[in-house]
């Protein structure tokens, strides 16, 4: 069905072509003297290191590495389409290509190598399954915009692509760092000086090393008798949720697909009923993934399916903690060893009771669990707004590739000075909703406030310095960064806001300066809220005042108030930040 959507399709069914553009076909944009066929290397001969990357169809944009130089291409740059797999890459390096399947070509001088990658990522190619996919990339049409704009909208998708990647390494190191900091806490602890050799290696004196089925924590499986759910009773909604392998992914639960049984069914169906803060581990087919039943799921009834586990924590185990222990690489490389060696893995219930844990004191393993849950919500954040800039991308390439969005030759240097402003204002406000807010309950330490106020106050700045970018008269980067300068006065938002013209000041109506005892604020109306904002010079240099901050009880709320609008702002700055440098077309 997608194949043939496809076919009606090829010719590109545009309305309305732009001024200036023409359309054509994709194997006419290609020099097709580079499509012949380039020698490649053997998955068999890729090495873990070496002087050259190796480039094949395979998800991963580096498959392997070589030190043979006459296998080297250094024509570039060059686009790589997996015939099989439809995987796309841009290279702009000496490289080595992999052996079958592998089409590498090069554009026409008259086309831009980047604008054509962009092209044949839009044109979404279905998958025939392990058939060659290439003679639908060369009888596919594309629109040609002139010269010099298939290089700005290549700027343009290419700076967003290099926030998907800045955002990527972020999310990856943040990733790593959390493995070795589990791998530290779970064997060392917090504060501890005196350790002892047991079967885990060293660990802190007080600490116990206890099989799983002696720690208190419960194993219990589901239903696999008569009453079993057979496949006509299972409803698109209903009473219970009954859980498959595609509802716990990546050590978390996903409700993209959902089964339910009736209420009658469910009261047939003696064991493998959650309760809240259980934890729950896939033991069948993709085993080791766990997911957490807290407060945060939507869901009252829900039962496993004969694939899984319930693991329920009992009076010597902390529950988030359980669940970061069972999460933890540590445990996913047991779940490994057990479940090799069969055509469908699967764990024994008798194999994990008999896994060695850490018994730690539970105030402990509460600490632990709070600085991992810490890291992990920074991931999420992360995680968020890689998603975010993704929708981005894929809204940007149908309307710059179709014309539906025209270049402003002029603004390209301001529109991207605004965008990597509002971007990292987005990054910053989601961190201080997601990771510093909720430690924030009523009148909080000062620790937490100041630097949720510092915080609050340096993205607003980032917010209102890209309206006042988009709305210099400046073109070039240094003069408008001096005038930037200029008019923040130190910080200060008022000044900052006033030198904004009214055309680019979007939501934001009015930024008013105000002293509360020692301490200076602005009271900034944002459609038809007012939030305040603590001044940032203020509060960065607070130990200087004789007074303390007035303490209110509803900080905590008023700040994460103030802080969603700024994001919402942000949020709807990003997914029309183009519209600056672009005009729209019908």
């Amino acid at each position: 069905m997608q194949y043939t959507h496809f076919l009606n399709n090829m010719s590109l069914n545009v309305k309305i072509i732009p001024k200036g553009w023409r359309k054509g076909q994709f194997v006419d944009c290609i020099d097709l003297s580079s499509l012949k066929k380039i020698k490649g290397l053997k998955k068999s001969e890729y090495k873990s290191d070496g002087k050259y990357l190796i480039l094949d169809q395979g998800q991963d944009f580096i498959s392997g590495y070589t030190d043979d130089e006459k296998f080297v291409n250094k024509k570039y740059p060059a686009i790589l389409f997996g015939d099989h797999t439809r995987i796309i890459k841009f290279i702009d390096f000496p490289f080595v290509a992999g052996a079958d399947g592998t089409k590498i070509f090069q554009s026409k001088k008259e086309v831009n190598p980047k604008f054509l990658y962009y092209s044949l990522i839009n044109l979404d190619i279905p998958n025939t399954g392990y058939n060659r996919h290439f003679k639908l990339v060369k009888e596919s049409k594309i629109l040609l915009p002139p010269f010099l704009e298939q290089n700005k909208i290549a700027e343009i998708l290419s700076s967003v692509d290099e926030e998907i990647e800045k955002v990527g390494q972020e999310i990856k190191k943040t990733e790593e760092f959390k493995r070795g900091l589990m791998a530290e806490l779970l064997t060392k602890g917090i504060g501890h000086k005196k350790f002892k050799k047991t079967k885990l290696g060293m660990m802190p004196e007080d600490w116990e090393v206890v099989k799983l089925q002696n720690s208190g924590v419960d194993l219990i499986d589901g239903d696999r008798g008569a009453n079993y759910p057979k496949q006509d009773e299972f409803y698109a909604t209903e009473y219970c949720l009954f859980l498959s392998n595609k509802n716990i992914k990546n050590d978390r639960f996903v409700f993209e697909e959902c089964m339910f049984i009736t209420k009658e069914k469910d009261g047939l169906l003696r064991k493998g009923k959650l309760q809240r803060n259980d934890i729950v581990l896939t033991t069948r087919g993709t085993v080791g993934n766990v997911a957490y039943y807290n407060d945060s799921v939507p869901y009252e009834n829900i039962r496993i399916n004969s694939g899984m586990l319930i693991l329920r924590h009992g009076k010597k185990l902390d529950s988030l903690f359980l669940y970061k222990l069972l999460s933890s690489q540590i445990m996913k490389q047991k779940y490994k060893d057990m479940g090799s060696g069969s055509a469908q893995p699967q764990l024994p219930i008798g194999s994990i009771n008999n896994i060695n844990i850490p018994l730690i004191p539970l105030d402990e393993q509460k600490k632990i669990a709070k600085i991992i849950s810490d890291i992990d919500s920074k991931i999420d954040v992360n995680k968020q707004i890689k998603n975010k800039l993704a929708e981005l991308k894929r809204g940007l390439l149908q309307d710059l590739l179709s014309g539906k969005r025209r270049i402003n030759m002029n603004a390209n240097i301001k529109n991207e000075l605004a965008k990597r402003a509002i971007i990292r204002a987005q990054s910053g406000l989601y961190f201080l909703l997601d990771v510093v807010l909720p430690h924030i309950q009523g009148s909080t330490d000062a620790a937490y406030s100041r630097s949720a106020y510092i915080l609050l106050s340096f993205n607003t700045e980032l917010v209102l310095s890209a309206f006042f970018i988009l709305g210099s008269k400046k073109t070039l980067e240094q003069d408008i960064i001096k005038d930037l300068i200029v008019a923040s006065k130190l910080h200060n938002l008022e000044s900052l806001f006033s030198k904004i013209p009214k055309k680019f000041r979007f939501d934001i109506q009015n930024i008013t300066k105000k002293k509360v005892g020692e301490f200076e604020q602005y009271d900034i109306k944002i459609s038809n809220a007012v939030i305040t904002i603590e001044d940032f010079t203020d509060v960065r240099y607070d130990f200087k005042k004789s007074a303390l901050r007035s303490l209110d009880q509803n900080e905590g709320q008023m700040l994460k108030n103030a802080t969603t609008i700024l994001v919402n702002l942000c949020t709807k700055m990003i997914s029309n930040y183009i519209s600056f440098s672009t005009t729209k077309h019908p």
